[in-house]
């Protein structure tokens, strides 16, 4: 492991030891980290590819926070039985992406504001960005207006709101993710993809007010599960997408406007016959959405391996950890004397494989 990630993680785990949490990483392009404790400072010292990684606890900024450089943020997970020795890093703040923020990622973190694309009309168009093991509230990639950005790859998020892609974009990739969004209150499970995949994704919502794909044109939807019971609601203004292997708690949707269904798709499967656990409280870190043995979706996958979160050759983690080391313990001697005046701190990190 790089010395200077070793350092960083060290440094990220005494944070909740320390009298000032919430101390920020900065890497500067693999050189030795430079250390603040506010978000906003971290991301004002950061140059073009440089990574921020966040400790656990609450960050604060204006909001919306504009991104208009390319970043890397990792935080330390979003879930909070996870994360109980750094807890989790929470984001209280809209982040806008704005052009001059392509390639960059983020991954680890709960934003309670919307994710967006765009703040006005000369910065709208974003290429090239992963947002990976997120608690994510709302995603709106049309904010300002419909764009051209492409290549956007959303993997293994918890997405609570709506998911607005963008019409005129290209190689939107949706993938292992759970939309949590069972509410009256909000909208559309996903709507606005021009060209995307969108696959082996769970649909909780199982309202009667919203569609959950709506307005999307020459996709691929393949091992998804869809847990809406009211055929009206799967689609509406979806043409010419391909929807390969994926279970359905309704009946066969009504193919039109030049869909395609295939003989792999499950339908008019019971809720209560799919999931290890689920429940309706529209709480996803509740449930365990690996399938039951006797599940019509095991190994009924395109690919051969499981319907849902837990197929492909890399499965959906549990824990939702981002890729970096994780610290799992931490240890203040607090009886030690020391002459120097400093308390020695053991830390225990683990690697993670994925």
């Amino acid at each position: 492991m790089n010395r200077f990630l070793t350092f960083a993680i060290a440094i990220l785990g005494l944070t909740t030891l320390s009298a000032q949490p919430n101390l920020i990483i900065a890497v500067q392009n693999g050189g030795a980290p430079t250390i603040f404790n506010n978000f906003t400072s971290a991301y004002s010292a950061a140059i073009a590819g440089d990574t921020i990684y966040l400790s656990g606890g609450t960050f604060t900024a204006s909001s919306p926070f504009i991104l208009a450089k390319r970043v890397h943020i990792i935080g330390v997970g979003y879930r909070p039985d996870s994360t109980i020795t750094t807890n989790y890093t929470y984001l209280s703040f809209d982040i806008n992406y704005v052009t001059g923020a392509d390639n960059g990622s983020m991954t680890g973190c709960h934003l309670n504001g919307a994710l967006n694309v765009g703040s006005s009309s000369s910065n709208y168009t974003v290429n090239n960005i992963t947002i990976s093991r997120c608690n994510l509230n709302n995603v709106n990639m049309q904010y300002y207006t419909s764009n051209s950005s492409a290549n956007w790859v959303f993997h293994e998020n918890i997405i609570r709101g709506y998911f607005y892609g963008t019409s005129n974009a290209a190689g939107i990739s949706i993938v292992k993710n759970i939309f949590a969004n069972n509410s009256a209150n909000i909208g559309n499970g996903i709507s606005y993809i021009n060209v995307g995949e969108i696959y082996n994704n769970v649909f909780l919502y199982s309202g009667s007010s919203y569609y959950l794909l709506y307005n999307l044109t020459n996709c691929n939807i393949r091992n998804n599960v869809f847990m809406n019971p009211n055929q009206s609601l799967i689609t509406s203004n979806v043409s010419y997408c391909t929807f390969l292997n994926n279970l359905w708690v309704t009946a066969a949707p009504t193919p039109s406007n030049n869909n395609t269904f295939t003989a792999g798709n499950i339908y008019s499967q019971s809720a209560s016959a799919i999931f290890t656990t689920f429940s309706t409280d529209n709480n996803a870190l509740n449930d365990n959405y690996q399938l039951l043995t006797g599940s019509a979706g095991k190994n009924a996958g395109y690919d051969g391996t499981d319907i849902g979160l837990f197929g492909t050759t890399v499965p959906f983690k549990v824990g939702g950890l981002p890729k970096t080391p994780h610290i799992i313990q931490q240890i203040l001697f607090y009886s030690v004397n020391n002459q120097t005046g400093k308390l020695p701190v053991q830390v225990t990190v683990n690697a993670q494989d994925n």
